[in-house]
């Protein structure tokens, strides 16, 4: 996880990439917390680790799981 948390961190500030777009959500006051308890796991000498790019690492893993287990259902047809 650190790995993949550094990979959005390293160029620290944030700089858009140009195709990056930027979208104000409202989530459960509980999930700030969830993300910030994360943040010493995810933490690695020298990178700064924000609530934001937590959040933003669970956002990309929560999509990646969903398209698979599309893909998945997509491979075998429903029973009916």
């Amino acid at each position: 996880m650190a790995a993949e948390i550094a990979e959005v961190t390293r160029d620290v500030p944030r700089k858009p990439s140009g195709n990056d777009v930027q979208r104000a959500i409202r989530v459960p006051e509980d999930w700030i917390g969830r993300a910030n308890a994360l943040i010493p796991w995810i933490a690695e000498p020298g990178i700064s680790v924000t609530t934001t790019d937590v959040l933003r690492a669970c956002i990309r893993r929560g999509l990646e799981a969903y398209e698979a287990e599309q893909r998945a259902e997509t491979k075998t047809p429903k029973k009916k």
